[in-house]
């Protein structure tokens, strides 16, 4: 009863003299438009005591900047409504203008009569708007506390949905969600208590959501191991380079770390060893020995390349072309070459290099994907030709070789050019 809602928490404004009980318990706690009786009516014109639908809204009400109701400020009750889209309005009820205007009509005549009644329409508009604040606030204190125990409810669930996963081992899960996250377990943001049949039916979503969660967060935690790793072993290497004459190819960081006993060291040692790099005389040697072996595979590479006319790497006339630049490079130049450890790979990598590409950190493997190097026949063609003017043979010849000769070469076009000036140069440069 009204009597008992006196009573409660949040208790309403007293009830007006001038409505009934069920009148006021539908303004205060009803679903349906007044007007068309239809289900919303959430806008209520508490000045007016009516609660409508956002259709009856333009039907049954007036904006109080309308001309036609100019005059009936504070003598008609008015009240602002949040429309929607953000829409602000303060209206009459058209109702009360109406009556309001009819009797003005009717007593035009009688200033004393029409005195009157504008002073008791003064006074039963302040009223009603002093009403209609209490009314107005109070709604508002009930809409809070009604969010706060929704909210209330929901977190408990939440709290009761996680309590029963981590007893199911999926803990790591929801720490790597974070407290925000629980929220977005399916079924867990519900003002709903959480009864052992909702649990179970909601369980295979969840199971399915967290496996899901569990895949991404094992990723993220490799990605994160492997970085840290990465970045122990980068400064050892640095300096293991410096101890190294810069002349001699050595393998990048990223492929150095394609090479046992990184590799491993990288991708394999388990997670709780927090300290996997050796002691720095057995570094040393790892890195030797791992860039001996960097170098002895990819020179295998490049052989594969030879043609039948180019026996070895070594000879003089051997040249190599890399896909992204148009440069003549010798071996063992090529090994060092910046091109095939910067720029993009034109394929898929194999298996075997996937996971050392996508975690690839400080510049690509050399040649990652196989196909970024090409023997370059033309340059090979030219060189020979060269070689052969010096007198060496060009099958047999090095480049070391030719650099003890130090034989000079003469361009006959540019000595017989306008100039007349002989030109002479080193066989490389040639």
């Amino acid at each position: 009863s009204f009597a008992n809602l006196q009573d409660s928490e949040n208790p309403p404004p007293q009830m007006p003299s001038d409505i009934t009980y069920p009148n006021y318990a539908l303004l205060l706690f009803g679903t349906y438009c007044q007007s068309c009786f239809k289900v919303p009516g959430p806008f209520v014109h508490w000045a007016g005591r009516l609660r409508f639908c956002l259709a009856c809204i333009d039907k049954k009400t007036i904006s109080t900047a309308d001309p036609t109701v100019t005059g009936l400020w504070l003598q008609c009750p008015a009240w602002s409504l949040k429309l929607p889209k953000g829409k602000g309005r303060c209206l009459y009820i058209k109702e009360d203008c109406e009556r309001v205007l009819q009797e003005k009509g009717r007593l035009k005549d009688n200033q004393t009569l029409l005195n009157d009644f504008t002073e008791a329409q003064i006074k039963v508009c302040q009223e009603r708007s002093e009403h209609a604040s209490l009314c107005s606030r109070w709604a508002q204190g009930l809409w809070k506390k009604r969010k706060k125990d929704l909210n209330s409810m929901r977190l408990e669930r939440q709290r009761q949905v996680s309590v029963k996963l981590r007893a199911e081992g999926w803990g790591p899960e929801l720490d790597f969600l974070g407290p925000d996250g629980i929220a977005n377990l399916p079924g867990a943001d519900k003002a709903q208590a959480l009864t052992e049949r909702i649990w179970s039916n909601i369980l295979p979503a969840l199971i399915e959501f967290l496996e899901e969660i569990r895949v991404i967060r094992l990723e993220r935690e490799r990605n994160d191991l492997i970085q840290c790793r990465m970045e122990m072993l980068y400064p050892r290497y640095e300096e293991y380079l410096q101890t190294r004459p810069h002349r001699l190819p050595h393998p990048a960081f990223a492929d150095i770390c394609g090479e046992e006993p990184f590799r491993a060291l990288i991708f394999s040692t388990p997670a709780d060893d927090h300290s996997p790099l050796p002691k720095p005389d057995q570094l040393k040697n790892d890195f030797a020995k791992a860039s001996k072996a960097w170098v002895e595979s990819r020179s295998q590479m490049l052989e594969a390349l030879l043609p039948s006319n180019c026996p070895r790497l070594d000879i003089a006339a051997t040249f190599f072309r890399c896909q992204w630049c148009t440069e003549p490079i010798s071996y063992p130049r090529i090994l060092k070459h910046s091109c095939l450890s910067t720029s993009k790979i034109r394929s898929k990598p194999s298996d075997e290099d996937l996971e050392l590409y996508k975690y690839a950190w400080r510049g690509w493997p050399w040649n990652l994907g196989g196909d970024q190097v090409e023997f370059n026949e033309e340059a090979a063609g030219y060189a020979r030709d060269i070689i052969s003017v010096c007198g060496a043979d060009p099958q047999e010849v090095s480049a070391e070789a030719m650099n003890e000769l130090d034989c000079r070469v003469e361009c006959l076009r540019c000595s017989q050019g306008v100039r007349k000036v002989r030109l002479a140069m080193r066989w490389t440069t040639a």
